[in-house]
C-alpha cells in the first residue's frame, strides 16, 4: 500500500493553510482531495498509479475520517449512559440497599440493625459482635451454625441486660468456629436505606439515611 508522504506537498509546490490546522478533519480532507488530483496529473504515463495504489491511498482518508466519526458516536453513547445511570440511581431513593461495611448509625434507641455475612468454605459456628463507638463490646449473638454462603443477622438493638443502647454509630463483626477449633472473622454487609443521590464527574454516589456514602456500584442487594 502506498503511504501519502508530507515531503509529496514540497515536490509539487502544494501550500499548507496554516490556519485551518486548527481543524484536523477538515486539513485531511482538502489535503488528500489535492494530493491525489496532483498525483494524477504528475503520474508517469508509462508506469500510471495502479488501481491498489489508489484504493489503498482512499482507504487511508476513510479510515480517519471513520475514526473521526467512531470518536463522536462514542461520546454520545458516554452521555447518554451516564443520563441513564443517574435515573436509575434516582429510582432507589427510599428503598434499602445492603453494602459492604461493618459499621452503621442508628437514630434511636428503637432501631433495629439488619445486615448479612459471608461464609467461606465450609460450615462453621457464628457469632454477631455488636461494638460501640469506644470499642466496648454491646452484645453477643449466637448465630448458631450456618453452612457456606451468604447469612442474615438481625440486632435488636438492646445490650446484653436486655436494656435498649442509645441511638448512635455501632460496629458489627461475626466471628466464625471452624469445627477443629479456629476462628476468623466473616465479611459483614449492612442494610441502610438510600436518602438521596449524587453525580460528580460521572461519579455516582448514594446517601444513606445514617450519613454514609456509598459508590452505585456497591450495592450488593435491594428490597
Amino acid at each position: 500500500m502506498t503511504i501519502i508522504d508530507s515531503d509529496i506537498y514540497q515536490k509539487f509546490s502544494l501550500q499548507r493553510n496554516q490556519q485551518k490546522d486548527q481543524d484536523p478533519n477538515r486539513l485531511a480532507q482538502e489535503d488528500f482531495l489535492k494530493l491525489m488530483i496532483t498525483q494524477l496529473k504528475n503520474q508517469d504515463p508509462f508506469k500510471p498509479m495502479q488501481n491498489g495504489e489508489f484504493l489503498g491511498q482512499m482507504a487511508q482518508f476513510s479510515t480517519v475520517s471513520g475514526i473521526g466519526d467512531l470518536k463522536k458516536t462514542f461520546e454520545q453513547f458516554g452521555k447518554g449512559l451516564a443520563a441513564n445511570q443517574v435515573l436509575q440511581a434516582a429510582n432507589l431513593i427510599g428503598k434499602e440497599a445492603l453494602v459492604e461495611g461493618d459499621t452503621v448509625r442508628r437514630a434511636s434507641d428503637t432501631a433495629t440493625v439488619e445486615g448479612a455475612f459471608d461464609v467461606p468454605g465450609n460450615k462453621a459456628r457464628a457469632e454477631l459482635q455488636v461494638y460501640d463507638t469506644s470499642g466496648t463490646l454491646v452484645r453477643r449473638v449466637a448465630l448458631g451454625e450456618v453452612g457456606s454462603g451468604r447469612h442474615g443477622f438481625t440486632w435488636d438493638g438492646r445490650d446484653g441486660e436486655g436494656q435498649p443502647a442509645p441511638a448512635g454509630q455501632y460496629r458489627f463483626q461475626v466471628q466464625l468456629t471452624r469445627p477443629d477449633g479456629q476462628s476468623e472473622a466473616a465479611k459483614v454487609l449492612l442494610y441502610s436505606r438510600i436518602a438521596s443521590v449524587n453525580m460528580d464527574q460521572g461519579k455516582i454516589t448514594l446517601n444513606t439515611a445514617d450519613g454514609s456514602t456509598r459508590e452505585f456500584g456497591s450495592i450488593v442487594q435491594l428490597r
